[in-house]
């Protein structure tokens, strides 16, 4: 017992050591805050975090009224999310007047479990106190494992409060970061960050880092868009894009950044960051307005070392109302550097930009503006393309002194093909500048690039230097102590306002030596001398071209080189078998019924061109029908038109039509005085009560450019239309006619079809078919007659058939085939009778003659009693 209790005391006192050694978590009155040491985990629940009376540190709910923890903090460290677990809200922090170091938004994983928060964050520090460190995203850790702290919604940070000294690096994206194998994963949606006062950094996108030699990946990407504002803050450092170091990725899409109000910045950067890593922005948009003093650097891309990439694929940049100051450092006078495009250094880093916009008006400048980006040792900052636009720019006064800007189309370095423009355009007005550079930079010196160089002077403007340019567009005289063209074997255009008389001065220039071949003149001639000591170019005779052009099948004037206010008339003629079927001037149409064009007062280039083609052939849509072997047979009339007949011409046939063939249809109809027996079994089959007036042999052609060529099936029905002969009108009696159509199919099979009458004319009959075969006439019997015999088969001559299969049936009927009956025709060796040519190729059987028959026939009709017709209605 004594040993017992010995153990059980020693037991106690151990417990109790152990509980205070260990730091265990408060829970906030069940709302799931938990406080460990100094660390907050909000869990996903919003709070705000305040001084209370006593001057303590108290977690509140967000409008401060109630305590959520009865226990004053002390946070170094605060999370929205949870300690490797997943919340599933939406958050909102608070820090009003309390100082804290560390600033998550999003929660924290060390590789022991993912710490997603999948809701959206807000981040806000208000009232008198230091940012601190603050990110909007989560914390991913890859110490234990493979880390996740994401936030699936998108994240805002806000710092308004006033800072006793300043607010430190906010990054409003996620922080990922490893050592070693493991993965980090921290990503956010889009992110919106706010910042005003003293401030050391804030950061569009996220911070990926993969430390030295680690094998694990880091990723901080933005899945969504990124705007800053900067209000009223002397801020040392605006980073649009994400932070990526080693083996990491921050990608971010589009970056919109705002600074105004009276804010001073050192360093603007658009893009991203990369180290190694990968931080590329799609697109980028920077605004400064009514910025009191920008001193350092403006990228409006990305920064790219040691292999990384910072790639944009376009920038805008504008700054208006602002200051770019000359200032004094290391006993030099500098002034801010302002880049379109970004930053590369090292071989294989890349920050390359594909189109870059600038407007930079209405400010106090000194510095150099670049539309390009800038390299360092093997480093690519090549950008596609750049239009800038300057405007109303004044030098900037210090120490007695007035500095100008210096502007450049492209970038800079020693390397021109790292800093290259496919094509830049600046366009100046207003403004006073020191120098003004079409191509590069290298050291203070004009670099010359491959690129197109343009530039545009709204108005006269006096410069130190100019040079590198493909053309230079004058609206007044330009004025420049030293020129360089672009090569020394390559003049620059000078492009002259056509309202400048001849003999106007458009260039001076210091410089007198082997100078006269610098320029030419668009369109005209310029009129070099030296005067008081200076080259002046002149206007000449201007001069315009009216450029003409046609295709073949026809004459046109030739180009003609007009005079200032000159006339010109331009005519054109087509070729015998030729017209004209365009004309276009000045990428206009013109009126293709004209053959001329009179320009007047010529004061611009003009261009015509014309388009003639050979006259096409005719598609006649009317067809033409021949009575083969019987005038006195029924008219017929064929409905084509204009669509089905092009249908019914191949490719070589239009080919022929277009070089001016015509093309015509034919139809050739002949009286079918004896019907093989196995169109007769067909016919049994529909033919009830009916009687047989005719059968019409239908052979429908095509005439190509005198080429004929048989049309057995159309894609399309054909309407025809039949008139019925008059003696079969007055014998009538009130009966209704119909056509039966019996086509021998290509496996030797019949096919049997009533074709209904179409039409509510009694005198015609018409139908649709889209297969030219044998068309017999009927009609109906009425009570008072007695019907005729129809023709006896031959019983001898049957169709083979090589499918076995039965002939069918059928009722047309608005040209949807109905079948009513099948009859199975016997094998037999013989063929048709070759008689008769059907427009499907059928030969039959000779037979005794034409009138032989007929006689035949008639007395067949005529002693025949029984009729197995079934009536059309």
């Amino acid at each position: 017992m004594k040993w017992f209790h010995r153990w059980g005391i020693a037991v106690v006192l151990i417990t109790s050591m152990l509980f205070a050694l260990i730091q265990v978590p408060i829970y906030a009155n069940g709302i799931g805050i938990t406080v460990e040491g100094s660390t907050i985990y909000a869990n996903g629940t919003s709070f705000r975090l305040k001084k209370d009376s006593d001057g303590k540190n108290y977690i509140y709910n967000l409008n401060g009224e109630t305590k959520l923890l009865d226990t004053a903090v002390s946070p170094s460290a605060i999370y929205g999310g949870s300690k490797n677990s997943t919340v599933n809200s939406n958050i909102e922090i608070i820090i009003e007047n309390v100082n804290v170091g560390t600033i998550h938004g999003g929660g924290y994983s060390d590789g022991t479990g993912n710490a997603d928060v999948n809701g959206s964050v807000v981040v806000r520090v208000i009232g008198n106190t230091n940012g601190g460190t603050i990110y909007g995203g989560g914390y991913a850790y890859a110490q234990k494992g493979n880390a996740q702290a994401n936030v699936t919604g998108s994240v805002k940070v806000e710092v308004s409060a006033i800072p006793s000294t300043n607010h430190g690096n906010i990054t409003c994206g996620g922080h990922a970061y490893t050592n070693g194998a493991y993965q980090a994963i921290a990503q956010t949606g889009s992110t919106n960050g706010y910042v005003t006062d003293r401030t050391y950094s804030i950061r569009g996108g996220g911070s990926a880092v993969s430390g030295s030699g680690a094998a694990g990946y880091a990723n901080a990407d933005v899945n969504g868009n990124v705007t800053l504002n900067v209000d009223y803050a002397d801020i040392r450092e605006v980073y649009g894009g994400g932070y990526a170091s080693g083996n990491a990725q921050a990608n971010v899409n589009l970056v919109t950044a705002n600074i105004y109000n009276n804010t001073e910045i050192m360093i603007l950067q658009g893009g991203g960051q990369a180290s190694q890593g990968i931080a590329n922005a799609n697109k980028v948009a920077l605004s400064l307005n009514n910025c009191s003093n920008i001193y350092g650097y403006i990228r409006a891309g990305g920064t790219a070392g040691s292999g990384g990439s910072a790639n944009t694929n376009s920038t805008s940049l504008s700054i208006q109302n602002s200051v770019i100051p000359a200032d004094t450092q290391f006993g030099n006078i500098v002034a801010a550097g302002i880049y379109g495009g970004g930053s590369a250094s090292g071989a294989g880093a890349n920050a390359a930009v594909g189109h870059v916009t600038m407007d930079i008006g209405n400010s106090s400048t000194a510095g150099t503006i670049y539309s390009g980006g800038e390299t360092y040792n093997g480093g690519n900052a090549t950008v596609t393309s750049a239009n800038a636009y300057y405007h109303q720019l004044t030098g900037n006064s210090f120490n007695g002194s007035t500095y100008y800007s210096t502007i450049i189309g492209g970038g800079s370095g020693a390397d021109a093909n790292a800093i290259n423009l496919s094509d830049t355009q600046i366009r100046v007005q207003g403004c006073a500048l020191e120098n003004i550079w079409g191509g590069g930079e290298n050291s203070g010196n004009p670099l010359s690039l491959s690129g197109n160089a343009d530039l545009m002077l709204d108005d006269g403007i006096t410069l130190q230097s100019l040079a590198n340019f493909d053309s230079i567009t004058l609206n007044a005289s330009l004025h420049a102590s030293m020129m360089m063209g672009k090569t020394l074997d390559s003049p620059t255009l000078l492009i002259a306002n056509d309202e400048l008389a001849v003999g106007t001065p458009l260039v001076y220039c210091d410089d007198i030596v082997d100078m006269e071949n610098t320029f030419l003149l668009n369109n005209g001639k310029l009129d070099y001398a030296i005067e008081e000591n200076q080259s002046v170019w002149k206007v000449g005779q201007m001069i315009y071209t009216i450029e003409t052009k046609a295709s073949s099948g026809g004459k046109i004037t030739e180009t003609q080189r007009v005079n200032k206010n000159g006339t010109s008339t331009i005519q054109w003629v087509p070729d015998d078998e030729y017209e004209v079927i365009r004309v276009v001037i000045d990428g206009q149409p013109y009126d293709i019924t004209e053959n001329s064009c009179t320009f007047t007062s010529v004061r611009e280039n003009h261009n015509i061109e014309v388009m003639f083609r050979k006259i096409p052939g005719i598609i006649k849509e009317q067809v033409e029908v021949e009575k083969g072997n019987n005038s006195e047979l029924p008219d017929l009339q064929v409905h084509l038109d204009q669509n089905l007949a092009v249908d019914l011409l191949t490719e070589e046939d239009k080919a022929i039509v277009a070089d001016g063939k015509n093309v015509e249809f034919n139809l050739k109809m002949e009286e079918v005085t004896r019907i093989p027996n196995p169109i007769v079994q067909g016919l049994k089959t529909v033919i009830d009560e009916e009687n047989v007036l005719l059968s019409l042999d239908l052979t429908f052609s095509k005439n190509v450019a005198g080429a004929i060529s048989p049309i057995n099936q159309t894609y399309k029905p054909i309407r025809i239309t039949i008139m019925i002969p008059q003696a079969y009108l007055d014998q009538s009696n009130g009966r209704e006619f119909a056509v039966i159509r019996s086509h021998v199919n290509a496996d030797g099979t019949i096919t049997t079809d009533i074709l209904k009458d179409l039409d509510d004319n009694e005198a015609t009959i018409t139908f649709e078919t889209d297969r030219f075969s044998i068309y017999t006439l009927i009609y109906d019997v009425p009570k008072a007659e007695q019907p005729l015999i129809p023709p006896q088969p031959d019983n001898e001559e049957d169709i083979p058939h090589s499918s076995g299969e039965g002939d069918s049936t059928t009722i047309i009927e608005n040209n949807t085939p109905k079948t009513i009956d099948q009859t199975t025709v016997k094998k037999v060796e013989e063929t048709l009778p070759s008689s008769i040519d059907t427009g499907d190729q059928i030969e039959y059987k000779g037979y005794m003659g034409l009138c032989i028959g007929s006689i035949v026939i008639l007395g067949m009709l005529l002693v025949s009693s029984k009729k197995h017709l079934v009536k059309v209605k």
